[in-house]
Formats: structure tokens, sequence, C-alpha cells
């Protein structure tokens, strides 16, 4: 949910005109008071040089823009006398009368964009990017197959720039698993540059840094693994830089051979085919189908503990049986209806507490080294940042490029006049795939006024509202299901759409 923080003034004891705007025009955001104090433009300013990257390019580009004015152009302002304003291509009401991020009818509706990078280039265009997407024409299926094992970059980058405001076990047992998320994605951008045909990339350079400290910390064998199990044996396999640890490995390692030996042993000796099963909640535990009792009504004695929890027997702690004064340890099997059965030992209740102590060592232990590597990736955060913005980029364009494979696309040229041939609107021609009439627009400075007529439902709205899109689809790579497309770079929209007396006016 999208939430507006407004001064604690605007909202009570009543809302304020502002207030009542903001919800009509937004309804799905919440407004969240804040206190009056914090609304501070020196506290403001004081954040921005705490936490921002020290290689702003914001910042960079206002001093030298600031120098050029006063040192070439010999104009020197007032102090406090400038209003700094950012000033979109697109106001919000056009954004939202074009259909740009959602379903105008049913904004709820699961049609709307949410992608991030998609929602930021629609809303903000750019140029200088369509020789990019058309290189992409014929690498697209090497870039999708290389940008498959990525995590999300920008998930991790939040986690690793937060600090926690007091150690713990559960901390450092994150730390590691970032640590290694980090160390996967570092290794799965080298496929996706050598894919694209540019190995001596910049920013691969900038990333081998990455690549080494962690190696100085990580083994290189360490994987990403996504299974409950599969995370607790790559934190512990991790790290390994000192001799103390090394230990506490090798003991959690000895332990998880123990209980591979006992399993064994529990099928040797009852004929059951058991499977070892793990999850973070019950940690080591066994199952059997009941397909491999045969004919035996009872479970050995040597499994105890049981819980009936609808189709599945669940074996538990040993508090149950002395509740039970260990008078019933024998569940009869005849008298329940189940598919499953799930069962505990008292030897494997020892495994897993040896088993957490363990790991709780290797945790505290690791938790320095780790630290100290997560630090120095603090210092140079602005380098996955730039990771972050490239890959997101490149998987735009790529799908960009994708989808100009299915269809004859046109790349748009950009000259000082507007001229469309064969257009046609990117929504009505996937809904109406035939007897769609493709519609031609000329405008330049000799022609730069259009008076569009037609009777009711004749499709003015939808040739204006297909000029807007075609603007913007050009700015940001898209290239258009038509035989010609030229337009300005500087391409400003302005879009309203009302209704007076029965009719219904656009313009553009």
């Amino acid at each position: 949910m999208t939430q507006v923080l407004v001064s604690v003034t605007a909202v009570e004891p009543q809302k304020t005109k502002l207030c009542k705007i903001i919800e009509e025009n937004f309804p799905s955001a919440c407004l969240t008071p804040i206190g009056r104090k914090y609304f501070n433009d020196a506290i403001g300013l004081n954040y921005i040089k705490q936490y921002g990257l020290e290689e702003d390019s914001a910042a960079l580009i206002l001093g030298l823009t600031s120098k050029y004015v006063e040192g070439v152009q010999n104009i020197i302002f007032t102090n406090h006398s400038v209003k700094f304003k950012y000033q979109g291509v697109e106001d919000c009401v056009t954004a939202r009368n074009l259909e740009l991020i959602a379903n105008i009818t049913n904004p709820k509706s699961s049609h709307s964009l949410y992608a991030r990078l998609l929602r930021t280039n629609i809303l903000q265009p750019l140029t200088g990017r369509s020789r990019h997407a058309s290189f992409l024409l014929h690498k697209h299926n090497f870039g999708q197959l290389a940008m498959k094992s990525f995590q999300d970059i920008d998930h991790l980058i939040s986690a690793l720039i937060k600090i926690p405001r007091r150690p713990s076990v559960q901390q450092s047992e994150h730390n590691i698993n970032h640590a290694i998320m980090l160390k996967h994605t570092l290794k799965s951008i080298k496929p996706l540059v050598a894919a694209l045909g540019s190995c001596q990339n910049a920013l691969l350079v900038a990333v081998r840094w990455f690549e080494e400290r962690i190696h100085e910390v990580i083994n290189e064998d360490a994987t990403y693994q996504k299974s409950a199990l599969g995370l607790r044996n790559q934190r512990c396999y991790a790290a390994g830089v000192n001799g103390l640890l090394d230990v506490a490995r090798q003991t959690y390692k000895e332990t998880i051979d123990d209980i591979y030996e006992l399993v064994g042993q529990y099928i040797e000796s009852t004929g059951i085919q058991i499977k070892l099963q793990f999850n973070p909640a019950s940690g080591f535990h066994l199952t059997t189908s009941t397909d491999q009792l045969n004919d035996q009504s009872e479970l050995p004695l040597i499994f105890i503990n049981v819980v009936r929890k609808r189709k599945t027997l669940t074996f538990t702690t040993l508090e149950l049986v002395r509740k039970k004064k260990f008078h019933d340890t024998e569940t009869s099997l005849e008298k329940v209806d189940f598919d499953h059965t799930s069962f505990d030992h008292t030897s494997m209740i020892q495994k897993n507490n040896k088993i957490n102590e363990s790991l709780t060592e290797v945790y505290l232990m690791s938790d320095k080294t780790i630290a100290e590597l997560i630090n120095d990736v603090r210092s140079a955060i602005g380098i996955l940042y730039k990771t972050s913005e490239s890959i997101a980029m490149l998987d735009m364009l790529t799908s960009f490029a994708h989808m100009c494979t299915i269809a004859n696309y046109t790349r748009p040229e950009f000259t000082d006049t507007l001229a469309i041939r064969s257009g046609r609107h990117p929504m009505h021609e996937r809904i109406y795939l035939e007897n769609f009439v493709p519609n031609d627009t000329y405008a330049s400075e000799t022609a730069n006024f259009q008076f569009i007529t037609g009777p009711n439902m004749s499709g003015k709205s939808t040739y204006l509202r297909q000029i807007a899109l075609f603007g913007v689809m050009a700015q940001i790579a898209c290239q258009r299901n038509m035989l010609r497309l030229e337009l300005s770079a500087r391409f400003d929209l302005f879009l309203d759409v009302h209704r007076v007396d029965e009719l219904f006016p656009i313009s553009v």
C-alpha cells in the first residue's frame, strides 16, 4: 500500500483540502500523519549528506551547471532565491488518461503495470536507447537465459545497507545468507556479459573487486540454496578463516553424518523405508508411507511421542509420554485413518540439540568475519546500485527485443516532424486481431494543428491516444507495429479528457 506522509496538523482536528484532494486522486493511498517538527529542510540536507552515495550524479550535475551559469554566462543569483523543480514529461492526469500504468476502468485489475523500472521509464521516458534495443534483437535469447539465475538485487542491497539495532544469532545467520547471495549474483554477471559479446565491460571490471574480497571469506564452491537444509549447510560451510571455526564446522558435519547413519540403522533393523526430512521449526525428523508398513499393525517401540493431526501421526516430545505415564507407548495403526506417518526418536532429539549448539557456535564465530566483509561492501555500494540498474535496463530492453521478434515492428526515427504510417493502437490491436484499420498521422511546423471530427464511437479518442502512446513507447526504445514512425525527441504530452454536453473532447 502506498503511504503519503503529511503533517499532523493537516489531518487534525479536521482534514485540510490538500488531504481531501490526495484521497480523491489516489484512493488506494494511505495518509500517514507525522509530527510537524520533522518537516525540516536542514534535517533533510543532513540526511542526504549522511546517507547519500558519495558519487551522486545528480549533485555533480547541479554543481557543474551552477558553475557554468556563474563562470561562463556571468549570471549570479542572490542567496535563497532559486526554486528547484522537477518537471516530468507527462503530468499525473495525462498518465492516468492514457492508462500508462493502470487500467482506468478497473485500477485493481491484474493487468496494471507494477514492474519498477518499466513503470519509471514510461512515466519518465528517455531517448538514445534505440540502437541498443536493435542490437538486442539478435541477442535476446542469450540474454534471457543468462538473466534467469539472477536474484532480486534491489532487495539484497536493501538488506546489506540496514544496520541491526542489536547483534543476535539470527542476524549473523542473515549476514551469511546475504554474503552468499551476493557471491551468487556477481557470479551470474559473467555469463551475461559474455552472452552480449562485451567481456571487457567497465562494470564487470568494477565487480571483480567484490568477487576477490568475497573469496577471501567465502569458499568458492559455496552456492546459493533455496531449501531449508541447503540454506543451513551453506551457512556452515561458507566461512572458514580460523581454526576454532573449522572445529565447530567439523562438529556440525560429524553430527549430520551420525544422523544419516542412524537413519540407515532404522531402515536395516525395521525393514521400513524411512526418509530423513528437515524443516526449520522441528529440525530433522523421519517420514514413511503407510504402504511401507505392510501387514504390521503397530510401529516399533523405538518410535515414541505420537500425536494425531488429521491424517498424519507426528511423534513429538518426551514430555507428552511422561504425561501419559508411559502406560501406552504403543500406538495402534489399525485405529487411525491416515496417509502418511511422521515420527521422531530420543536419539534424533539429542542430535538436533547438538546440531543447534554447533550452528550457534559457527554463526557467532563467523559473525566478525562476515561483518567485516559486509562493511567493505557497503563502502562501495554504489557499484551494486549501478549493477542493479544495468541488469534491470537490460531485462527491459531484452523484453522489448523479444516482442519485436513476434511482430513486424518498426524502429522510430527522431526528426523535426511527426509522421506515422499505418499506426495501430498497442492495446486495441491485441484485442481486435481481425478487421483492424490502421491510421496515418502527420504534423510539422507548417501543419501543427489537427481538427478531428467523426460520429460517436468512430475511434477519435483511440486515434488521439495512440499518437501519445507512440511517443512514449518510442522514447523508451520500444518499437511499434507500423510501416514508419518519425517524431521529435522533444515530445511533451498534455492530455485533458472531459465531458461537455455529452461530447467527449480530448486535446493532446
